[in-house]
């Protein structure tokens, strides 16, 4: 039998930092250190959580703070008129102006590694790191960075950093410890549709409506918490081939290829060592014979919105305006099931690309 070739390491460009690596395993000096201080690590986690109580002290102990923007001036100017002035037009007042400090929440984000820790974000352009459980003083603070509104979240695999994308194109990496902002990422000249991290390392990935998807190394180190200034990040690939918003996206479980879907009504599959485009899956048949041409772009019942990947890496679903589901097959690039929509929708053209 042939011997098995070694597959390649995704690595910055930076060679003395691993940052993420695709055969799912850390380099040997990650390893050693990780096994000679995991008691160490465990119990400095548990102490930083202790910690975390004193740094959430900037809002109100108030769960409603997390979701409404301005709500001890809003809320306290709306008592003040109505202890003020009885008459219900008073009264009337206070609420509507009550009412126009609160905005909408667009994104919101568990942190699976300290299940304590929620954050939010929304029309305000902040993004708020909550404590919902937390009844001895302040819970929640809030986080300045974006110039529009807030529009996705995530939390890195190790649940100490959280990653925000904007409206306003820019994506911020933030302490979940202490809301110090140690990054931002720029690059993609409209909003942010997406922010996924990579399983194994510091590298986030975004999709934006310009049609492009960006991947950057991030510092989050200790050195970044005590850094005066936030960093920039170091682009390390720009993934171009969409003819509309890249809407969805992310890295497979195993960090070793970058999956996207877009409003154009395809999916792509990505090497993030290269930026290459290794298929790409589309909606129909109709669909592809008209990808790329004088008439680009899908009918307006086209397009897919969303996406989730198997545990095992080889399989993703997604959704689409279309009313179906697909789910296709990303080691072998077939489509193996297709639920939902009419019947003149059932042929699907896989497409190399």
């Amino acid at each position: 039998p042939h011997e098995q070739q070694e597959e390649e390491v995704f690595m910055p460009e930076d060679e003395g930092t691993v940052v993420a690596d695709l055969e799912g395993q850390a380099s040997d000096d990650e390893e050693d250190e990780e096994d000679e201080n995991l008691e160490t690590n465990l119990n400095e986690d548990m102490d930083m959580a202790v910690d975390m109580d004193e740094e959430f002290a900037v809002e109100r102990n108030d769960a409603c703070a997390c979701l409404e923007t301005g709500l001890e001036n809003g809320s306290g100017a709306a008592a003040g008129s109505s202890s003020a002035d009885n008459s219900s037009a008073e009264a009337v007042a206070a609420e509507a102006a009550k009412a126009s400090q609160r905005k909408p929440v667009y994104a919101v984000k568990w942190n699976k590694m300290d299940p304590s820790i929620v954050s939010c974000g929304g029309e305000d352009d902040r993004v708020r790191l909550w404590k919902p459980f937390h009844k001895e003083g302040p819970n929640s603070i809030t986080l300045h960075g974006h110039q529009d509104s807030v529009v996705a979240l995530d939390f890195d695999s190790t649940g100490k950093a959280l990653a925000s994308g904007g409206m306003d194109g820019r994506v911020c990496v933030w302490s979940t410890m202490t809301g110090k902002l140690l990054c931002t990422l720029e690059g993609p000249g409209e909003a942010i549709e997406f922010v996924k991290w990579h399983p194994l390392g510091s590298v986030v990935l975004a999709g934006s409506e310009d049609m492009t998807m960006w991947m950057w190394n991030v510092d989050i180190s200790a050195a970044a918490e005590t850094s005066p200034t936030p960093s920039y990040g170091q682009c390390m690939q720009v993934f171009t081939g969409h003819n509309e918003s890249v809407s969805s996206g992310g890295f497979t479980p195993d960090g070793k290829t970058v999956v996207s879907t877009s409003l154009d009504g395809t999916v792509k599959v990505w090497n993030p060592k290269t930026g290459e485009c290794q298929h790409t899956f589309f909606q129909d048949e109709r669909h592809q014979a008209s990808y790329g041409g004088e008439e680009a772009g899908p009918p307006p019942e086209r397009g897919i919105t969303c996406l989730d990947f198997s545990p095992d890496s080889s399989m993703v679903l997604c959704g689409g305006i279309d009313c179906t589901a697909h789910l296709v097959n990303v080691s072998n690039n077939r489509v193996l099931w297709k639920f939902g929509g009419s019947v003149d929708t059932n042929t699907h053209v896989i497409g190399q690309q």
